[in-house]
């Protein structure tokens, strides 16, 4: 029978006294103790472990666990070795976690490490009985509480350091953990200075100038410069997840991960492996999220558990109110694209809001991206794993929830082709959320980039199923700044866009192929060619795919097509007839031919997909942004969105849908026009 999993589990000695579902990761506290380090500092993402295992070493070494060895760690690797026996329950240890200080501004931060330091304090109250410690030092415990100053608060680790080594007569074990959540926290409400000025000297007195530190671990999601934080801590050793050291003490194997499979009796390892891996620590790929796993293992289905639990704060303000580059790199991953960005292992957060490669060292060290390969400092990324993706996708959405429902009304607006009701909606969206995006008014500084790359990220979540949507995209003479494109134009059209009508044996055909004077049918069967070859589904007259003794018929007078149609722009089986006709919605015309030279589809046809389940063909949509600059002469934003279509057609941005056998009729040109939270849009 499986052992229970519990959820969220992060006291050790509860999980174990318990008999909880647990892989064994003791080897970690082995491997450290050995390493000799005074202070390591490991980086991990969000929901790997780290928790657990700080709880894993306070249990092992922690005085206040003297004698529990065998039941707490029986049958585990560590206590396997008799020296490491010997140090389990025999050190003066200091436990504690930032994790919680997560606050609006720096006095509700300070408040909440004063508490975290005043709770502390008094589980070690009974120090004051000592005979060992001063009077000085006992009345130290009077100067620590929750309103107590902040000059004592960042003496406190220090000092009780210093009275555990006096009583006890062995150096002090300090574990912190989430060392860098008040940091990024301050980040994310602007009082980032504040904090590391207070956090500064607190690490100082606590891990550099310590008397009475024997050794400490701190983890965190990231590794904060030591410009920032640890300039005076020249004995701090950092293990990244580049790191060749504790490769596997954090986070689950492939090949533990597939015996906790089996010990649940669950299959599917393609799809948790598709969910779920991506993570590279040091040189050990196939790194499985722990948080997604144990779910998965109580569940018995996979989902986005890690997506709905990390905190995306950060993530999600630089990726909002990042550069136009950056965000055009965002889409790119969104897509299930790569990016390239050099990376460095520490974090600036003071480059942030300047610098891209630091916004991606971050999301890297987070969990969020994946290294595909290296040349040199150049790193090329893609997101970890599908939750990652759905993560980001549930993120963007988000941004636009004040808006109350008003930007789905604009996305389906926007394809049905009700102008007025565009504007209708996007004023509201614009006056709701564009704050959100920091985007400016000013034309010659602050073009509102940021919100229009939002609403394009957002629509690419959304209409993902629908279409490929691309900002900023060289067309025609120019860089149009958004262009969406059905995907029935573009998936797996390489080099035949359109899914061009081809005979079976792969040659432009010499024969009408969509409608003839008399009735008469071709010498061959016809097929779908997504990519310039013969698809394997031919045209036919039936709906399971065979193929009849003709390929398909029509008549002269424009009706019809005689037949049903059984193949797809994809190359796929369609459940419901599919009919050739003109972009209009009419039938073609007996003078409607193909040649061999490559014009397989006269211009103005589409290939309507009428299967129950699919949307018709949608129409390709091409969007320019402006914003009123009353330097040049604009007087309204009517004016300044007419400048938008023009810059359109004068620039041709419609060369590359055309190109894909889009017909005309079948592209909507839009111009937006802005001016602070105002918009006005026009349809070309």
């Amino acid at each position: 029978m499986p052992r229970v999993v519990a959820i969220g589990a992060q006291d050790f000695a509860e999980l174990r006294k318990n008999k909880c579902f647990y892989i064994d990761k003791t080897d970690f506290i082995r491997e450290w103790w050995k390493s000799q380090d005074i202070v390591t500092l490991i980086t991990r993402p969000r929901r790997f472990g780290k928790t657990l295992n700080m709880s894993m070493l306070d249990c092992f070494f922690s005085l206040k666990y003297a004698g529990k060895g065998d039941e707490l760690f029986s049958g585990l690797s560590v206590w396997e070795d008799g020296e490491m026996r010997e140090q389990q329950g025999a050190w003066p240890v200091i436990f504690l976690s930032f994790a919680g200080v997560k606050a609006p501004n720096i006095q509700s931060a300070k408040r909440k490490i004063y508490f975290i330091l005043s709770n502390l304090f008094s589980d070690y109250a009974y120090l004051t009985e000592s005979d060992s410690l001063l009077d000085n030092e006992k009345n130290f415990f009077q100067y620590v509480h929750p309103r107590m100053d902040e000059d004592d608060a960042v003496m406190a680790l220090g000092q009780l350091s210093r009275m555990l080594e006096k009583v006890y007569g062995r150096k002090a074990i300090i574990f912190l953990d989430e060392y860098d959540t008040p940091l990024q926290e301050s980040y994310v409400y602007g009082y980032w200075e504040e904090m590391t000025e207070f956090m500064r000297p607190l690490f100082n007195n606590t891990f550099k100038t310590n008397p009475g530190l024997g050794r400490a671990v701190l983890t965190g999601v990231t590794r904060v410069s030591r410009e920032s934080m640890f300039s005076d801590l020249n004995n701090l050793t950092v293990v990244s997840t580049t790191s060749p050291v504790y490769e596997t003490a954090f986070g689950f194997t492939e090949e533990e991960v597939f015996q906790a499979m089996d010990e649940f009796g669950l299959g599917n390892r393609e799809e948790v492996k598709d969910w779920y891996d991506g993570f590279t620590f040091g040189g050990v790929s196939d790194i499985y999220n722990p948080w997604s796993i144990t779910n998965f293992l109580k569940r018995g289905k996979v989902g986005a558990y890690w997506a709905n639990t990390s905190s995306n704060g950060l993530a999600s303000k630089l990726i909002r109110q990042g550069s136009r580059e950056l965000q055009e790199q965002f889409e790119v991953l969104l897509s299930g694209g790569e990016m390239a960005a050099e990376i460095r292992e520490d974090v600036v957060f003071g480059e942030l809001s300047a610098k891209a490669g630091a916004v991606w060292s971050l999301l890297l060290a987070a969990g969020y991206l994946r290294v595909c390969s290296v040349e040199g400092e150049v790193y090329r990324l893609r997101l970890t794993n599908r939750e990652t993706r759905e993560s980001f996708e549930d993120m963007v959405v988000r941004w636009f929830d004040g808006s109350g429902g008003t930007y789905d009304d604009f996305k389906h607006a926007l394809l049905s082709g009700d102008v007025r009701r565009m504007n209708e909606y996007m004023e509201t969206v614009a006056l709701t959320t564009v704050s959100s995006f920091d985007s400016g008014i000013r034309p010659s500084h602050a073009r509102p980039e940021r919100f229009w790359h939002g609403l394009v990220l957002g629509l690419t979540v959304d209409l993902r199923d629908r279409y490929l949507i691309r900002s900023n995209r060289e067309s025609g003479y120019g860089r149009c700044d958004v262009m969406m494109i059905p995907r029935s134009f573009v998936e797996g059209n390489s080099g035949n866009p359109a899914g061009r009508i081809m005979p079976s044996d792969g040659e432009a055909p010499s024969h009408p192929i969509a409608a003839f004077p008399n009735g008469d049918t071709s010498s061959h069967p016809f097929s779908v060619s997504p990519n310039g070859d013969a698809s394997s589904h031919p045209f036919s007259v039936s709906l399971n795919g065979k193929v009849p003794s003709h390929s398909f018929a029509g008549s002269s007078d424009g009706g019809t097509l005689s037949y049903s149609i059984a193949g797809s722009p994809y190359g796929e089986t369609l459940s419901n007839p599919v009919v050739v006709s003109a972009s209009n919605g009419d039938m073609p015309h007996a003078e409607n031919r193909c040649g061999k030279d490559g014009a397989f589809i006269p211009s103005d046809w589409s290939v309507p997909r009428k299967s129950a389940g699919r949307h018709p063909v949608d129409p390709a949509i091409i969007m320019e942004f402006k914003v009123l600059d009353e330097e040049a002469g604009e007087k309204s934003l009517s004016e300044t969105a007419g400048a938008a279509l023009r810059q359109i057609e004068e620039r041709h941005y419609e060369t590359e849908l055309l190109d894909m056998g889009i017909a005309p009729g079948r592209i909507r040109k839009y111009g937006f026009a802005f001016h602070g939270k105002e918009v006005k849009i026009v349809e070309g």
